[in-house]
């Protein structure tokens, strides 16, 4: 039995469970507190056809790094794998902090150099994802000491944007 979490774009997570017999193509799909037999065919790098409850359709999915993308009935439904056990990094020791991206995306604007100091809560870096704008920000006043992406970059989940330096420190 394989079991994880997968957010939807809105942000619900849904928890998933999928079993197989060895014996059968027929898999239980359980999500959401709904049971589902499903029988799953086709190439992994081609359509596949999910037949439920006798009705049969065609659907793609295709999994990028942490997000996977399923087309199916003329929609779209975006998913990204969350590990609820693995560690972010927040911390690297007790006198500074990474400013961290929470999903992959762009970054579109970066308002403050090193050196520079910023107050709580004020935007540092604006990112793009999912054709949402994401701003990154400190709960308390602070300065920061470097910056480790470009405006226009690409950058993966978890990745250190910059580092800050708590007040008390600047």
């Amino acid at each position: 039995m394989a079991k994880f979490t997968l957010q939807d774009a809105a942000g619900v997570a849904h928890d998933v469970e999928v079993s197989s017999s060895p014996k059968e193509q027929v898999q239980t799909v359980r999500a959401s507190g709904k049971s589902h037999q499903v029988d799953l065919r086709g190439a992994a790098d081609g359509p596949q056809l999910l037949v439920r409850h006798g009705q049969v359709e065609t659907f793609h999915a295709v999994l990028i790094e942490r997000t996977v993308h399923v087309w199916i009935q003329g929609r779209i439904y975006v998913f990204e794998r969350i590990d609820r056990n693995r560690a972010r990094p927040k911390r690297v020791d007790a006198a500074r902090e990474d400013l961290v991206a929470p999903m992959p995306g762009t970054v579109l604007k970066i308002n403050f150099a090193p050196g520079e100091t910023y107050e709580a809560h004020e935007a540092i870096i604006v990112m793009e994802s999912m054709k949402m704008e994401l701003t990154l920000s400190s709960p308390a006043p602070g300065q920061i000491s470097e910056v480790f992406c470009a405006v226009g970059e690409l950058v993966p989940l978890d990745k250190i944007l910059a580092r800050l330096k708590p007040v008390s420190d600047a």
